[in-house]
């Protein structure tokens, strides 16, 4: 049984690892320039153009008293100016409204809402083919609210709430087929209540509960044709 639900955990890790590739090798250092200090000697208000030391265009935007105001662009380095990295808007040099990064390829890496220079509303991250990888709501910079994260198909690989940063309430975890994978709770960030884990073909392979992160009680082991084969306590 052990062995079995082993290598059902290791192929869908598989299946995981190669749907979200694409995304995890993306370098998200470089959209950091966004919050880069600039050198207003030259102009304090007005429009500013920035450039990489090539000399090529790296951003382009407008200062009030010195300070970043209104819509700005970036670029990438060694792209002269031809492929976009991030746009969006700054009010006092605090970014404000919906921003947009981009791979180098053109297609739209993140959507973030901003208030005040921090996350406040919907992040969401997608696939280089343009459909959504993860969504979460923020309030003030903090993940507050539903959690969701997809394959590349579209379909839910997870469905979950967070709580002051943390998660907490129902999670829901899905194979690729779109068959249900676990289901279960948090309580400020550690695991509680009852989970149910499935087989790849729906079938519930274990039942029962969690306490602050660990299992507690018995849990119930059942086999594909949905049978009881043991017990075990915690």
């Amino acid at each position: 049984m052990k062995n079995r639900v082993l290598m059902i955990f290791l192929a869908w890790a598989m299946c995981i690892s190669c749907a979200t590739a694409g995304v995890k090798d993306t370098d998200t250092s470089i959209f950091s320039i966004t919050d880069d200090k600039i050198n207003t000697d030259s102009i304090q208000n007005g429009p500013i153009r920035l450039e990489w030391p090539d000399k090529t265009l790296k951003a382009v935007g407008k200062v009030k008293n010195g300070l970043k105001s209104g819509i700005w662009k970036f670029y990438y380095e060694g792209s002269g100016g031809k492929k976009i990295l991030a746009s969006g808007s700054y009010a006092d040099n605090a970014k404000t409204g919906e921003w947009r990064e981009y791979y180098p390829t053109g297609s739209l890496y993140r959507k973030i809402h901003y208030l005040n220079g921090e996350y406040n509303g919907p992040v969401v991250i997608f696939y280089n083919t343009g459909i959504a990888y993860t969504q979460i709501w923020y309030r003030n910079g903090v993940k507050n609210g539903k959690f969701q994260e997809y394959y590349r198909d579209g379909k839910p690989k997870e469905i979950s709430f967070f709580r002051e940063g943390k998660l907490h309430g129902q999670t829901n975890l899905y194979y690729p087929d779109g068959r249900k994978q676990a289901i279960g709770s948090y309580t400020n960030g550690e695991k509680s209540g009852t989970w149910t884990i499935y087989s790849r073909s729906g079938k519930i392979m274990e039942r029962g509960n969690y306490s602050k992160g660990k299992r507690t009680g018995t849990w119930l082991l059942f086999n594909e044709n949905g049978e009881k084969t043991a017990e075990k306590n915690y």
